[in-house]
């Protein structure tokens, strides 16, 4: 069974949880858990006075039918968590399941382990995060995978795959890693993008690839984009690589049609004001003649 942390309390200060991981309560009984100090605002309060903590911290499966998923310590965060951020911050092993739209900072970070939230979460998501996966059966807001303001890097390993819309900057200054899009994503993607690879099934904002230096974006949407005029244009081809990622999306259960990306892609090299090392892959057949 797992360890249930449900917010029962109604309000719009927000609630900052960072630190309330499996790997980080392991040994610790229900009392002491309940006693660890969260943030409300400006005050310190212990976690019990806004949480009830119930359930055990132990070695139980999460709800996935996909085989590699194993047993691992989970916390199931619940109730009322959109005032309530830096859920998963710093996680380095163990499952964290959000079964509610949650607040921003989900998973910053973090080093390893599972989050996987069921609905609809906020910005900052995997925010510098260096190992791990996270997976949204919702949409996220901005800034997914990217840097917090004063740091060089992005995301940097990891997984990030989400199943609705993302908002604006998604990989910003990305490393590593992997994200993917079901739905559609907004202006900035892979803003100064140091290598890594995007995949977005719908379709992008302005200022798609902008400074990337290296790195792979795809755009498999049925729109093609706008791209900047320091981008050139290459020849249209199948993609291996693109086929063993919709192989291995399919792995992973994301809810999505990812056969397109077995289709004809046309490349365009850039950005070349940042040393031309980049890549935007855009649907061939999107392409006007």
């Amino acid at each position: 069974m797992a360890l249930i942390v449900c917010q029962q309390v109604e309000t719009t200060i927000p609630i900052e949880v960072a630190g309330i991981t499996p790997d980080a309560l392991s040994g610790k009984s229900n009392k002491q858990i309940a006693k660890l100090p969260i943030r409300h605002g400006r005050h310190e309060l212990e976690l019990g006075e806004l949480f009830k903590v119930s359930g055990s911290l132990s070695d139980s499966p999460v709800e996935s039918s996909n085989d590699s998923a194993k047993a691992s310590p989970t916390i199931v965060f619940d109730g009322i968590l959109e005032p309530v951020h830096w859920i998963g911050s710093g996680l380095k092993s163990g499952t964290i399941q959000i079964e509610t739209p949650a607040g921003r900072h989900i998973g910053s970070q973090m080093s390893g382990g599972r989050i996987m939230c069921k609905s609809n979460v906020s910005d900052y998501l995997g925010v510098e995060m260096t190992g791990g996966s996270i997976t949204v059966a919702g949409d996220a807001g901005d800034c997914v995978g990217g840097h917090y303001q004063g740091s060089k890097f992005g995301m940097n390993r990891g997984s990030i795959l989400i199943s609705g819309n993302v908002g604006k900057g998604l990989g910003q200054a990305m490393r590593r890693g992997t994200i993917a899009v079901g739905g559609h994503a907004g202006e900035l993607v892979g803003w100064n993008m140091l290598a890594g690879t995007i995949i977005i099934l719908g379709t992008v904002g302005e200022h798609v690839g902008a400074s990337m230096k290296r790195g792979t974006i795809v755009i498999a949407g049925s729109t093609a984009p706008q791209l900047l005029p320091t981008f050139s244009s290459g020849g249209s081809y199948p993609v291996p690589v693109l086929a063993m990622l919709a192989n291995w999306l399919e792995q992973q259960e994301f809810p999505h049609d990812v056969s397109c990306l077995r289709s004809k892609y046309h490349e365009f090299n850039g950005d070349h004001l940042n040393g031309g090392r980049g890549e935007l892959m855009v649907r061939a057949e999107t392409i006007s003649k």
